[in-house]
């Protein structure tokens, strides 16, 4: 190590400051996955900044900060697609459609790859999803044809119930 035993330096304590500065630096990165971003945001979160505060370092709107805190609170199979680098606005999109079919949510991601995870993707399985439901709805909405030969019920008029007094009678 260049021969030196000691090294000049100055020790600073870690202030609320200092690591928004670093927090901000390392998200402004473009090596960092969604997650990594996302973490960083649950960081700052945790330190005590607010949503305006930290949309104000990053330059980013107080809606974007939101769609990174909420990552946390997604299921694990939308954060492992964050570590992918899938992007925010559709995992956000898909986090709404998990919670109408999660089965469907999880074969999307089974079968696409992250970086073809995309806003018009997860609207083409919002449409698909929103036509198997509305199927769905119409089949349990739609009379029940019962099964086997009809058979007329008698017709109730006074002339009716009359008649077969008579023949009973």
């Amino acid at each position: 190590m260049a021969g030196l035993i000691r090294i000049p330096a100055v020790v600073r304590e870690m202030t609320d400051a200092l690591r928004m500065a670093q927090l901000t630096e390392n998200v402004q990165r473009a090596d960092l996955t969604t997650l990594e971003v996302a973490e960083a945001v649950a960081a700052m979160r945790a330190a005590g900044q607010s949503r305006s505060a930290i949309a104000e370092a990053l330059g980013w709107n107080e809606g974007e900060v939101s769609r990174f805190a909420a990552l946390a609170r997604m299921p694990d199979a939308l954060r492992d697609a964050a570590a992918r680098n899938a992007p925010i606005r559709a995992l956000s999109d898909l986090n709404t459609l998990w919670k109408k079919d999660e089965a469907a949510v999880r074969q999307f991601l089974s079968e696409t790859e992250a970086g073809d995870i995309s806003r018009v993707t997860v609207e083409r399985l919002r449409a698909e999803i929103e036509a198997k439901q509305a199927a769905h709805n119409v089949s349990a909405t739609a009379p029940i044809a019962p099964e086997g030969p009809q058979v007329e019920s008698p017709k109730q008029t006074p002339d009716a119930s009359l008649e077969t007094a008579e023949v009973a009678g």
